[in-house]
Parts: C-alpha cells; sequence; structure tokens
C-alpha cells in the first residue's frame, strides 16, 4: 500500500513538474512592441501641449508604483542622472563611395540616452534639437506603456555601463564606434552582418588605424601586424568576435532585468532569448537569478562583474566565452530557487508570473493616462 502511495505520490511531482514546463514553453500572444509603438503614433498625433500633459501624468505616476522591483530601478536611473549625460561623440566616416544600406531594423527598446562603450558615458540621442525635444517626449510614455518605468532607458545604460567592467577593450570600442560604414557604426554594420553571407569592407585606411591606435604595442603580435596587411585584417576581425561577445552577452543581461518576459530582446540579441538543448536561455537564467534577489537589477550586475572574465590579451589571439563565468552566478543561485519553489521550473514561472503582474501595473496606469484601452494581462 506504502508502494502505491509513493507512485501516486512520484506520478503527482511529474505532473506537477510537466505542468510547469509548459508553462515555461508558454509564449503570451500580445505583441506589447507593437501596441507601444502604435500607441505612441497616436500620441504624436496629439498637439505639443497634449503631449507634455501626457507625458508629465506618465512620468509622475512612475515616481509612485509601489514594489521592490520598481524601487531598485529608480536608484539606478538616479545613479545614471547622478553619472552625467554626454554629447555624442564625434565620428569618422569610411569614406566609401558606395555604401551597402542596412536592412530594417527591428524592435529595439525606445531611448532619450544611451551608453558608449569604451568611453564609460551615457551619451544623449544625435539628432537636431526638435527631433530630440520629440522624442523626449514620446520615450518615457513608450516605456511605460511597455510595462516599465519611464526613465529606464537611463537605467539600462547606467546598467551597461557598470557590466563594462573591463577597460582592456576600451581602444578598440572607440575604434569601432568612431568608423562609420553608411548610416551606422563598423561595429553595428559587423554585428548585424555576423553569421550571415553579408560582409562589411575594411578600408586600408581603416586597418592602418586599427595598427595604430589599437595595436600600437612593441610586442611580436603587434609587429607581425604592422608587416602585413593579411594579419591586421584577420586580427580586427578576430578582435571583433571576441569583443562582440564580451559587449552583447552584456547588453542582453542589461536588458533581461528590466524588460517583462512578455517584451522580446532587439533582434540582434535575439539569441539570448532562444533555448540550447533544452536548457535554460541566457533571459531565463538572468529572470531567475533576479528573483532570488529581491528583483534588484545592481546585485545581478555585481555578481557579474566579480565573476567576469578578462578579455584576452591582446584582444584578438583568443576567443572570449562570457557563459563560463555566467554559470558560476546561476548555479549559486539555485539552491535558492529551489528551496523557495521545490524545482528550478517553477521557480521560473513564479518569477515570470511576478514580472508580467508588475508590468501590467505600470502599463494599466499608462494606458489609463494616454486614453487607450490596454491589451489583456498575459499571465
Amino acid at each position: 500500500m506504502r508502494e502505491i502511495e509513493k507512485d501516486r505520490t512520484d506520478l503527482r511531482v511529474v505532473a506537477g513538474l510537466a505542468f510547469a514546463a509548459l508553462l515555461v514553453a508558454a509564449v503570451p500572444a500580445q505583441d506589447h512592441a507593437g501596441f507601444a509603438r502604435d500607441a505612441v503614433a497616436g500620441f504624436a498625433r496629439e498637439s505639443t501641449r497634449e503631449q507634455q500633459r501626457i507625458g508629465a501624468a506618465v512620468i509622475e505616476l512612475g515616481a509612485v508604483i509601489e514594489g521592490e522591483h520598481f524601487e531598485a530601478v529608480r536608484e539606478v536611473i538616479a545613479a545614471a542622472a547622478a553619472h552625467g549625460v554626454s554629447p555624442p561623440a564625434k565620428q569618422r566616416s569610411s569614406r566609401a563611395k558606395k555604401r551597402k544600406k542596412a536592412g530594417a531594423a527591428g524592435w529595439t527598446l525606445p531611448t532619450t540616452v544611451s551608453y558608449a562603450f569604451g568611453h564609460d558615458a551615457l551619451e544623449s540621442r544625435r539628432g537636431s534639437a526638435s527631433v530630440v525635444a520629440r522624442i523626449e517626449r514620446s520615450v518615457p510614455v513608450e516605456l511605460a506603456l511597455l510595462g516599465l518605468l519611464p526613465g529606464t532607458d537611463r537605467a539600462v545604460a547606467e546598467l551597461e555601463r557598470r557590466l563594462d567592467s573591463d577597460r582592456s577593450a576600451d581602444e578598440f570600442a572607440r575604434f569601432l564606434a568612431s568608423w562609420r560604414n553608411g548610416d551606422e557604426s563598423f561595429y553595428d554594420a559587423l554585428d548585424r552582418t555576423a553569421g550571415t553571407a553579408d560582409g562589411v569592407f575594411f578600408y586600408d585606411v581603416m586597418l592602418g588605424d586599427f595598427v595604430e591606435e589599437v595595436a600600437d604595442t612593441k610586442d611580436d603580435a603587434a609587429k607581425a601586424l604592422r608587416r602585413s596587411h593579411d594579419a591586421a585584417h584577420d586580427a580586427l576581425h578576430r578582435a571583433f568576435l571576441a569583443y562582440r561577445q564580451y559587449r552583447a552577452f552584456r547588453e542582453a543581461v542589461a536588458l533581461a532585468l528590466v524588460l517583462p518576459p512578455d517584451v522580446p530582446l532587439p533582434d540582434r540579441l535575439r539569441r539570448y532569448d532562444e533555448k540550447n538543448g533544452g536548457a535554460y536561455s541566457l533571459r531565463e537564467q538572468v529572470l531567475m537569478v533576479l528573483g532570488v534577489h529581491d528583483y534588484d537589477p545592481a546585485a545581478v550586475v555585481r555578481l557579474v562583474c566579480d565573476t567576469a572574465e578578462p578579455l584576452p590579451a591582446p584582444l584578438w589571439s583568443a576567443p572570449y566565452d562570457p557563459f563560463l563565468a555566467w554559470r558560476e552566478v546561476f548555479e549559486g543561485a539555485m539552491p535558492a530557487m529551489i528551496e523557495a519553489a521545490g524545482h528550478t521550473d517553477r521557480w521560473l514561472v513564479e518569477v515570470r508570473k511576478a514580472r508580467l503582474a508588475q508590468a501590467a501595473t505600470v502599463r494599466e496606469a499608462a494606458c489609463d493616462a494616454v486614453g487607450v484601452a490596454p491589451l489583456a494581462a498575459g499571465y
């Protein structure tokens, strides 16, 4: 009889875990990014005075919404304000006769401020005064409609600044940002075409600057680049691949710490939203660790920085894998997840539901301020 009862208990546990797995795999049908974009398009047709009135109401609600996650995000926003915002850095043209235009960009987080990798600085948007003013009116509204506090763009920039803790690649980051491939930086162009049949041409003058500015050392590795055009080309490509692993991982972590689970990562970071062989995606892991640390993004950022492996030196000498150190962070948090929920799958369900509920609170208030009907809750 005891064996029968044990079998029934085991079946209930297995069924419970299977149900949890279904919940983890479920993806809400609502397109919150598209909804926010469309609502802001209507907002943009209002008069400037009406936009200012609505924007002020949205910003005010963002200051009073309660919850430990929102308190933590507000602290990061305040830190970003204390750090200050700089004008955009100067850029150089690739001087190409023909420039291949980038394809249509997918969804990205609306921003008034972004982090400038390699500069340890938060930068304002480029554009004329009227364009920037229009963006500054619409972005807080769009963020709130997404389920984010107004000012979360500044929080993301500040989190990225903290995560960019290895200063050894600053010169290379500035080099990639300063050169342009048409309307985009060379980092963006290389990031966009990585893993595709498209390519980005490295101009001789650019390779020369890479050797002089980034590889300006007296070791044998740098000397080889000065002697060979092909060696310089290959080194630049390998340096980019290592740096892209470092940077994109940190961009994905920063966004995963604040975005609601039903808002996608930008297309260029979507790979961090994907499961690999049935394992949790990086985004899911970040959410699970965030829950262990009371939904405080800054606490998770400190863990990433404390455990991060240094970039290779020189940058083109070896690949870079940020996941080895991250695995230490995630596995260190697993006992707390299991103690709280009995299983990591159940923990993911719980923290996902909590973050969706938090986002719904902001969305409902924002929709009321803007005057649009909200989408149904996705949890």
